[in-house]
């Protein structure tokens, strides 16, 4: 089926591609059918620190109150039902988001603030793109304008090695943000962070024009890739995926019951 009438008046985002490259049946359910999405704990978690960190950087919350704010919000926000495995993932994430707060060492007053969760759109080669970066700001002690990204999974492999491999697929949101920035707000990035909240661990990421050129180039492939499909394969490969962090899976019939024989490489630790 040519769902062409509906792709042509939408607007794409890192995360519409995203999700069709990991299930294109998922995209198929969320963008054409329209099914209601569902949270999952990973995902509240997730917005629930974002939340926190754009409260605290807007003077909503001060640094002092950052970690009982987390704990007393916690149960009223991430509701969806915790992970099976590994055993005491969720008691674990909470005890690690609570130290971070307790030693944030980000002086909000010294850095000058420049978009903080914006929504911003502009069109490429007739496509609308949107985006929202977590924050841009101008380093009080370098100068440097920044586009940071908070993330709450493990940046590190086993051997505690920063994962290049994640490394660079988180950077290709923040390349593709950049481009936006700069075409929209005459915005000039200086340089890339990923901040890992819970280790508290900040990435800078180095980039060049043509890392941008690339990025928007396989951004826009991925866009005519949808376009052009008239199937949509489910991926039932990874049945943690299809349990745990799939947002439309209720309406899914390719949905597996997940028995947990060994850590799925993926968990978003």
């Amino acid at each position: 089926m040519n769902n062409t009438f509906i792709t042509d008046g939408m607007r794409f985002s890192f995360s519409n591609i995203g999700t069709f490259k990991t299930c294109p049946y998922a995209w198929y359910l969320t963008y054409i059918e329209a099914k209601s999405r569902v949270g999952n704990w990973y995902s509240e978690f997730g917005n629930f620190c974002h939340d926190i960190m754009e409260k605290y950087i807007a003077e909503e919350l001060d640094i002092f109150s950052l970690s009982s704010y987390f704990e007393e919000n916690y149960p009223l926000v991430v509701m969806s039902r915790e992970p099976p495995f590994p055993a005491g993932i969720a008691q674990r994430y909470q005890q690690e988001m609570v130290d971070f707060l307790d030693n944030l060492d980000f002086d909000r007053s010294k850095h000058k603030v420049l978009s903080l969760e914006e929504f911003i759109s502009m069109e490429i080669c007739g496509v609308r793109v949107v985006a929202k970066p977590d924050l841009v700001y101008v380093n009080g002690d370098t100068g440097k304008t920044i586009l940071l990204d908070y993330k709450t999974s493990k940046p590190f492999k086993q051997n505690g090695k920063i994962d290049d491999k994640k490394i660079k697929e988180y950077s290709k949101q923040l390349l593709l943000y950049a481009y936006i920035l700069r075409e929209v707000s005459n915005l000039k990035i200086d340089e890339l962070q990923l901040w890992f909240l819970r280790y508290n661990e900040l990435v800078t990421i180095p980039f060049t024009d043509k890392d941008i050129e690339d990025t928007v180039s396989e951004f826009m492939n991925g866009v005519n890739e949808i376009k052009n499909s008239t199937e949509y394969p489910a991926n039932t490969k990874n049945e943690f995926f299809c349990q745990m962090l799939c947002s439309v899976s209720d309406d899914c019939e390719f949905k597996k019951v997940y028995v947990p024989k060994n850590q799925p490489e993926f968990i978003p630790e």
